[in-house]
């Protein structure tokens, strides 16, 4: 779905990516245009910008033979080069986090078929590397996700039907290993992953963008953030599953409230009804979802973090007696792990936990 443009204070700077997409580069370094580095972490795109003669020009800015030396020779100085396979998303890892941004600032970031095809393969990518705690989903630019790209939804109100293409080059199937089939369907697989999701609204954020922020495991919310359902508006229902996810965040009444009416709300209205589960100051959700994972990362077991979301989701289908049963059972488990070892003596001897990590074959 759309969502028309407005004013925000918000900014698009972004921490440089450890993996990001060749379009999205911006220079930083003052060493050649569109190229980044740090100590940390550098990208580039080989096919953009290849390295041929000692006076090539880049980018339509002339470089003399010392420049381009002083480039080359940077290169020798990254620990890694890492080339993204994405086109339309970001995805960096800082520490124990990954940050996913939907990179289409012109559009708001609209989903298109390979926009959602990344986000997913990404997440898995997310799923398979022990060392991230869990993900960031956000947006560049002014907007979280405008929904539908909007050439996509003419052409399925041409047809009369969804459309879409499988991109099976970014086949991937995260999370869910028990194979639940509730956790299967369009953004449901959000519930499935074992690691936290974090959506951090940064702006405009409607239709299916609302959606997947719906799905999101906690959402941290700007002030001057603007969500709608805006599925009304546009002569549809409450789609892929929100009319069963959203009134068990924020009730019935404010569920349909919302939905009916496609109204626009804002950040402040979003954390009072319980939608947001943090108020964040402007350009500063994604720093603040950051630090929440990191401080979990340093304190909590990661499989303690995956069975408790597997506890939160698998039990709102289940009567509160075969969810204890199965509670008792898990629980009995977990004390047999050396999580629980490790946890009682770190606590004694009053030094950080060293848990095991979640490892996926």
């Amino acid at each position: 779905m759309n969502f028309e443009p407005y004013s925000s204070s918000a900014g698009t700077d972004s921490p440089i990516p450890r993996v990001v997409s060749p379009d999205a580069l911006s220079s930083q370094s003052g060493i050649g245009p569109k190229h980044s580095y740090s100590s940390r972490s550098w990208f580039r795109s080989a096919t953009e910008h290849p390295r041929s003669t000692e006076n090539q020009e880049i980018d339509g800015f002339g470089a003399n033979s010392n420049q381009v030396n002083l480039w080359r020779r940077s290169l020798t100085q990254i620990p890694e080069v890492m080339v993204s396979p994405y086109k339309e998303i970001l995805y960096e890892i800082n520490g124990s986090v990954a940050v996913l941004t939907m990179n289409r600032p012109e559009t708001l970031n609209a989903l298109t078929d390979l926009t959602q095809a990344e986000i997913r393969h990404a997440l898995g990518e997310s799923e398979k590397n022990a060392d991230i705690i869990g993900t960031v989903l956000t947006g560049a630019g002014r907007g979280f996700c405008s929904g539908v790209d909007m050439n996509a939804l003419g052409a399925m109100s041409e047809a009369g039907k969804r459309l879409g293409n499988a991109h099976e080059h970014l086949a991937s199937d995260p999370g869910n290993p028990d194979d639940d089939p509730n956790f299967k369907v369009a953004t449901a697989y959000f519930l499935g992953l074992r690691k936290p999701l974090i959506a951090a609204i940064n702006g405009a954020c409607a239709g299916l963008g609302f959606s997947y922020a719906t799905f999101c495991d906690l959402r941290f919310v700007e002030r001057t953030a603007r969500l709608t359902t805006s599925f009304a508006q546009r002569g549809l229902i409450a789609e892929h599953g929100t009319s069963w996810m959203l009134p068990r965040i924020i009730g019935p009444a404010h569920a349909l409230d919302l939905l009916w009416s496609s109204r626009k709300f804002e950040g402040e209205e979003a954390y009072r009804i319980g939608y947001a589960n943090r108020l964040c100051e402007s350009g500063e959700c994604v720093q603040d979802a950051t630090e929440f994972l990191e401080q979990i990362a340093g304190s909590a077991a990661p499989m303690s973090l995956m069975m408790m979301k597997k506890q939160i989701y698998r039990h709102l289908n289940q009567e509160l007696g075969s969810a204890m049963l199965e509670s008792n059972q898990w629980m009995d488990e977990s004390l047999a792990r050396g999580d629980f070892k490790e946890g009682v003596s770190s606590f004694v001897e009053k030094r950080p936990p060293d848990f095991q990590r979640i490892m996926i074959d």
